[in-house]
């Protein structure tokens, strides 16, 4: 089950991307129960950052997990709809495409991958490729996101 909500979402945009993000878990190694989204802007995502990492500034995504009863896992996600519009501008592509970017990357977070070594980052940037590949119409792989998963739960 995925959910989208939030100030920032778009109903058209959250109907493409539970079709594309629904598609997208199954090729994750873990599974996946739920996920929840909340779409937001720089001020609420720069008040979760400041909350969850001691960092006073806005960024892409954060992520948080657990696991259910049943072993698989409960992901909520924060998106951040002007960062995605910024990265979207300077690279060519719709929003659209870089909140699913932002998706997959914190559901990868919560599935065990991090990005905070070099050698880390080369395999979640690999791991969000052959995911978005493999959807086959959307996304714009290679790209990794910044943020980290954060202690505890919004």
């Amino acid at each position: 089950m995925i959910e989208i909500t939030g100030p920032r979402a778009e109903p058209d945009e959250c109907a493409w991307l539970t079709e594309r993000l629904t598609r997208a878990l199954a090729l994750v190694a873990k599974p996946i129960g739920a996920v929840s989204i909340r779409i937001v802007d720089d001020e609420e995502m720069t008040r979760l950052h400041q909350r969850f990492m001691n960092d006073a500034t806005t960024t892409d995504v954060l992520s948080w997990s657990e696991t259910n009863d049943r072993g698989a896992l409960e992901v909520e996600l924060a998106l951040c709809a002007d960062e995605a519009e910024r990265q979207a501008r300077a690279h060519g592509h719709a929003r659209r495409d870089e909140l699913l970017l932002y998706a997959v990357h914190g559901v990868l977070h919560a599935a065990g991958f991090d990005d905070g070594t070099s050698d880390e980052c080369e395999r979640m940037r690999a791991e969000e490729a052959r995911i978005i590949e493999g959807l086959g119409d959307s996304g714009r792989p290679g790209r990794s996101s910044h943020a980290r998963d954060p202690e505890g739960s919004p």
